[in-house]
C-alpha cells in the first residue's frame, strides 16, 4: 500500500498537538528549522516548558512543501521496545509494513527504510518527546536507523535531553541543526509582548532575571497577570516564588532529573549559580554535562 496521509487515525500519538490560541510568533525559530530541513537532521534539545511541541505544531502548518509528507510520532514508555517503536514508525509514517515480531527487527528495519525510500517525495517525521522512551534496546535499534536513513527523510526530534544518537557524521556534512535552550527561551522583546504591559519597567527587569525567559513560566505570569492585578501575586510572579512556578517545576521538570544529579541539585541549592565540578565535589556525585 502507498504512503496514505492517515497521520492521526490511529492514535492520538501520530497526530500533532493543538497549538495554544494566543502563541507569539516565532519566525526566527521556525527559519531555523527550514533550514535545518535543507540538511536531514533538526534537534530540539530543552526542559520541559521550552515550548518546542508548540513551535514543531506551527511548523507542521508552515513548512511543509506541496509535495511533502509530514508525519508525527509522539513517544512514550512503550517505545523502549524496539519492534513496538519500529511499528508506531510505520503507522505515523502511514506505511503498511508488517509487524516487526512476525518479520524479525532487522528485517523489518530494513523494509521499513526501503519503504521510506521508495515514496521519492520528501518525507518530514516530527519525533516529539524523544526522551520517553530509553534503554540499551532502544539506543542501538536507534543508532542502527540514524545510521542509514533514506535521503528523502527529514527527521525532527524533539527531547528533553541529549539522545543517544549517532549525529557526528550529521554535522560533519552540515546536516545537523541543534535548536538548543538558549534559542528557545523567550527573548526580551518577547517577554513584554506577553507581559511588558502589565509591569512597570523595573518589575520587567526582575521579571526578566528570575525566568531567564522560560517560556512556560512567561505564559503562566501572563496569564495570572491579565486575570488579577493583586500587589501580592505581582509581588510574587516578579520574585519567582509564585505557587504556580513551583507547582510547574515539581510536576514538569524534576521528575525529568536522574537521581544522582537530583541529589547534586539539593546538595547546591543555596547557590544561586554553580559549576558542575563544585556540585559533583561537594555531593560526592560523579555529574556530568547531558
Amino acid at each position: 500500500m502507498p504512503f496514505v496521509e492517515r497521520v492521526g487515525s490511529l492514535t492520538p500519538r501520530f497526530s500533532v498537538p493543538r497549538g495554544s490560541a494566543d502563541a507569539i510568533e516565532r519566525p526566527f525559530l521556525l527559519d531555523r528549522i527550514r533550514n535545518g530541513l535543507a540538511g536531514q537532521v533538526v534537534m530540539l534539545l530543552a526542559p520541559p516548558g521550552f515550548g518546542k511541541s508548540e513551535l514543531l505544531a506551527t511548523a507542521s502548518s508552515r513548512l511543509a512543501e506541496p509535495k511533502d509528507r509530514f508525519a508525527w510520532l509522539t513517544l512514550s514508555p512503550e517505545d523502549s521496545d524496539p519492534a513496538v517503536f519500529l511499528d508506531n514508525l510505520a503507522g505515523a509514517l502511514g506505511l503498511d509494513v508488517a509487524p516487526a515480531q512476525r518479520l524479525g527487527l532487522e528485517r523489518a528495519r530494513q523494509m521499513l527504510v526501503a519503504r521510506i525510500a521508495g515514496e521519492g517525495s520528501r518525507i518530514i517525521l516530527v519525533m516529539d518527546e524523544f526522551q520517553a522512551a530509553a534503554g540499551e534496546a532502544f539506543a542501538a535499534f536507534c543508532n542502527a536507523l540514524f545510521r542509514q536513513l533514506p535521503d528523502n527523510l527529514r527527521v525532527i526530534v524533539s527531547s528533553h535531553r541529549r539522545p543517544d544518537l549517532p549525529l557526528s557524521r550529521f554535522r560533519l556534512k552540515g546536516l545537523l541543526t541543534e535548536i538548543l535552550a538558549d534559542e528557545l527561551a523567550f527573548t526580551r522583546t518577547e517577554m513584554k509582548q506577553l507581559v511588558g504591559k502589565r509591569l512597570s519597567a523595573e518589575e520587567f527587569e526582575a521579571f526578566a532575571e528570575v525566568t531567564g525567559g522560560w517560556p512556560a513560566l512567561v505564559n503562566l505570569a501572563a496569564s495570572l497577570l491579565a486575570d488579577a492585578g493583586e500587589k501580592e501575586t505581582r509581588a510574587a510572579l516578579v520574585a519567582g516564588d509564585h505557587r504556580v512556578f513551583r507547582d510547574f517545576v515539581v510536576e514538569e521538570v524534576v521528575p525529568q532529573i536522574p537521581p544522582d544529579m537530583r541529589e547534586a541539585l539539593t546538595v547546591c541549592s543555596i547557590l544561586a549559580e554553580f559549576p558542575l565540578d563544585l556540585a559533583a565535589h561537594l555531593s560526592g556525585v560523579d555529574v556530568a554535562p547531558r
